[in-house]
């Protein structure tokens, strides 16, 4: 599923109550790897700085090759192979920026899920 392509994801990640959960989500998991979200003090403002707080991390853990990096998508439920295949169907070429949108993706997948089972 593709929350970014469908209105309600954008809805979403329009409010910031829900950008500030998915970026705790995000820095829980990173933290669960051992790895550090760098998000600062404020919460975002919009999906697009989210976006460019989690873009320079997971460019440097991909150019990095750390195993670390495996392990993160692991915790966060990106499958590779689902990587692949958005970059194949959507003619994306940019493994670090589809990589970061599908983290956001499913982190605002998590936050939702729990939300709605709390």
């Amino acid at each position: 599923m593709d929350l970014l392509r469908s209105e309600n994801g954008l809805v979403y990640l329009e409010n910031k109550k829900y950008l500030s959960k998915v970026a705790d989500q995000i820095e829980w998991d990173f933290d669960m790897c051992g790895l550090v979200f760098e998000r600062g003090n404020k919460p975002p403002e919009s999906y697009h700085e989210l976006f460019e707080l989690l873009y320079p991390t997971i460019s440097k853990l991909i150019s990095s090759g750390d195993s670390q990096f495996s392990n993160l998508l692991y915790r966060i439920d990106v499958s590779e192979k689902k990587i692949h295949q958005r970059m194949l169907l959507r003619h994306e070429d940019k493994l670090d920026e589809v990589v970061s949108k599908m983290i956001i993706e499913r982190c605002l997948q998590k936050v939702l899920t729990k939300e709605k089972y709390r």
